[in-house]
């Protein structure tokens, strides 16, 4: 009999979902014969079907009417739940998100039979209250943490608590046949540059492009990859050394990056240092629960990265950055970064 595995996948950023994908990936190559089943509020759902896994949407709650209150909501998601994990006879049920709806708990609690784990993120911010998302632990069979680069200090764990390395959507197997070098015919003694400042406070950031964009191009034989989010609005900005990239997952063309200038968000910061590629991290602080500065101090710590939070300093870290560069590759290279995908795949498929 196949095992089934069902990822619930809550929240509206993709942060939840690559960690999910990523864990899937493993899991299919560890285990061929596993039936992978997503369900998800993620408005992005359509990527799911890049990885070739069968998958479910539910709009959130604001999407689907604006005047449906919590409870009917919950007893709408509690419906299509029970559904789907009728349909598919649920072994192993993983959950990522930043609390579990009633639903969800209920759910647990009544169907003894199936095992369920939480990926569950930490890295909030100092002062944040999260002892009503604490709660929910007793719910799960297993809780699998991941890691982040350059933390010293860990809390006392519970026995279910497993803490991997960092969660990577990656594929070093994958070959770039129309990536930027090959576009432009860009030579291994140019230099690329990855740029994505996100789509949090634009207005301020607008500028900040502006002057990124401008002091890259007035440096010879430097070219450059505007990421975009797949959900946001277009950047219109054309120049014969710019790429404006619009994909997903950004990480399959690392590889090709020299320089990178994004927000100190969780999965960019660590996929750039996963390639070992120097950057300028420009931490959101208008993100509530993410503490992105603290994030970015610590690549900072480890020599592999310089955190910008005064934007009139961008232009002197851009040099500092090109003098630095392999004295940063250096020190990300010693880090010995590896991916936590297949490490969470193996406690997934071990629970038993």
């Amino acid at each position: 009999m196949r095992t089934t595995v069902l990822f619930v996948i809550i929240g509206a950023g993709l942060g939840h979902l690559t960690r999910g994908l990523a864990i899937a990936t493993q899991i299919t190559k560890l285990n061929k014969n596993c039936n992978i089943i997503f369900l998800t509020t993620n408005a992005n759902a359509n990527i799911i079907e890049k990885f070739h896994y069968q998958y479910y949407y539910v709009p959130n709650r604001s999407l689907l009417s604006k005047t449906m209150k919590a409870p009917e909501y919950n007893a709408y998601m509690k419906n299509i739940l029970l559904a789907i994990l009728e349909k598919h006879q649920t072994d192993y049920f993983v959950f990522d998100g930043a609390f579990p709806y009633p639903c969800i708990v209920g759910i647990m609690r009544d169907r003894t039979s199936m095992y369920n784990i939480w990926i569950k993120r930490e890295g909030d911010r100092q002062g944040f209250d999260n002892s009503s998302i604490i709660a929910y632990k007793k719910y799960f069979d297993c809780i699998i943490i991941p890691g982040e680069l350059g933390q010293q200090e860990y809390r006392e764990y519970l026995t279910k608590e497993k803490l991997v390395p960092p969660i990577l959507l990656i594929d070093n197997n994958k070959v770039v046949r129309d990536g930027i070098r090959h576009r432009f015919s860009i030579t291994s003694k140019e230099k690329v540059w990855y740029v994505q400042l996100g789509r949090a406070n634009r207005d301020i950031k607008s500028g900040l492009l502006n002057r990124i964009i401008n002091t890259i191009l007035n440096i010879e034989d430097t070219y450059i990859v505007l990421g975009e989010s797949i959900d946001g609005p277009c950047i219109e900005m054309e120049h014969s050394r710019i790429w404006n990239h619009k994909n997903y997952p950004n990480s399959y063309m690392f590889s090709e990056i020299d320089f990178a200038i994004t927000t100190a968000g969780y999965n960019i910061t660590h996929e750039l240092a996963y390639y070992n590629i120097p950057a300028i991290l420009v931490p959101d602080l208008f993100v509530v629960k993410d503490d992105q500065r603290a994030r970015a101090l610590r690549i900072e710590d480890i020599g592999g990265a310089i955190t910008l939070t005064d934007y009139s300093q961008i232009e002197s870290a851009i040099s500092h950055l090109m003098e630095k560069e392999l004295e940063m590759k250096n020190k990300l290279e010693h880090c010995h970064l590896v991916n936590g995908a297949q490490q969470a795949a193996e406690i997934i498929l071990d629970i038993v």
